[in-house]
């Protein structure tokens, strides 16, 4: 059975290590924090607390390998909980939040 027949929503940690995960260019070239990590529609993406709605910040930023959040910063390893429809910000040194995302439907 796939954890998409399961009754158990989908996590990151259900996901292949390879699924491709956006991460603003920023957050890749360590220009700044990583400070948002969302799942949303099983397109898992980590940016910084930067606006990415510009045509530049689209450009550069870089599809990776899933496993390579976990290895990303050391204690990221709860991310693997994040369910589909849930968004994680660093709310503060070493704290983060999880919550549902809103349908804006």
């Amino acid at each position: 059975m796939s954890p998409a027949d399961s009754a158990q929503p989908l996590t990151l940690g259900d996901l292949s290590p390879n699924t491709a995960l956006l991460m603003c260019g920023h957050c890749f070239h360590k220009e700044r924090e990583l400070r948002l990590v969302s799942f949303d529609d099983d397109e898992p993406q980590a940016t910084c607390d930067l606006d990415h709605d510009t045509e530049d910040a689209v450009d550069a930023a870089k599809l990776i390998g899933l496993h390579h959040l976990f290895d990303w910063e050391p204690g990221l390893g709860f991310l693997r909980d994040l369910k589909l429809g849930q968004t994680a910000w660093k709310s503060g040194p070493d704290t983060w939040t999880i919550e549902d995302v809103a349908d804006e439907d």
